[in-house]
C-alpha cells in the first residue's frame, strides 16, 4: 500500500496552479488598467467641465493645460488649479478612425475658454489625453456637441466612449 503523493503528481498540481494563476493576474491586470483609464478619461471630462463653468461664472477666460501627469486650470487673475492624474500623463493619442473626433485636435498643451453665451466656452473641436503604457484616457469636444465626453483606449487599441 503506498502512502502520500509521488513527485510526479505534486509537480503536476504545481504546474497546473502556476499556468491558472498567470491566467488570472493578465485577466486582473487588465480590468485594473481599463478602470484607471476610466477614472482618468472621467476626471479629465469633469475637471474641464468644472473648471469651464467656474471661469464662465467668474466671467473670466479659463486656460486649462496638461503637464505630466498633473492637469492645470488657470483662471485669468486667480491661483492655477492642479489635480494628480498618478501615473497616467500627457499624450498626443488620438483615435483616427473614430467619426467623432474629426477635425479634434490635441489641446493638452493649452486649452483656451473665452467668455461667451452657451454652454461652453470652448469653440472649436480638441481633446486632452493621457496615458500609462498601452491605455490612455481622454476628453473630447467634437464639433457637434457642446459639451466634453469620456473616451478610453484599452490595450487592444480600440477606443470607445464612457
Amino acid at each position: 500500500m503506498k502512502n502520500g503523493f509521488t513527485l510526479l503528481e505534486v509537480l503536476t498540481v504545481v504546474i497546473i496552479i502556476g499556468i491558472l494563476s498567470a491566467l488570472g493576474y493578465a485577466t486582473m491586470f487588465d480590468l485594473i488598467q481599463t478602470s484607471r483609464a476610466k477614472d482618468t478619461a472621467r476626471t479629465l471630462t469633469s475637471f474641464t467641465e468644472r473648471m469651464l463653468a467656474e471661469a464662465k461664472m467668474k466671467k473670466k477666460p479659463v486656460t486649462i493645460t496638461l503637464n505630466g501627469p498633473e492637469i492645470i486650470a488657470q483662471i485669468e487673475g486667480e491661483d492655477p488649479k492642479t489635480y494628480s492624474l498618478g501615473n497616467f500623463s500627457k499624450s498626443e493619442e488620438a483615435c483616427s478612425d473614430c467619426e467623432s473626433w474629426a477635425d479634434a485636435v490635441d489641446k493638452s498643451g493649452g486649452l483656451t475658454a473665452e467668455v461667451r453665451m452657451g454652454i461652453s466656452g470652448v469653440d472649436e473641436p480638441g481633446y486632452i489625453t493621457a496615458c500609462a503604457g498601452a491605455y490612455c484616457g481622454s476628453t473630447l469636444k467634437s464639433a457637434d456637441k457642446n459639451k466634453f465626453k469620456a473616451w478610453i483606449k484599452r490595450r487592444s487599441g480600440n477606443w470607445e466612449e464612457l
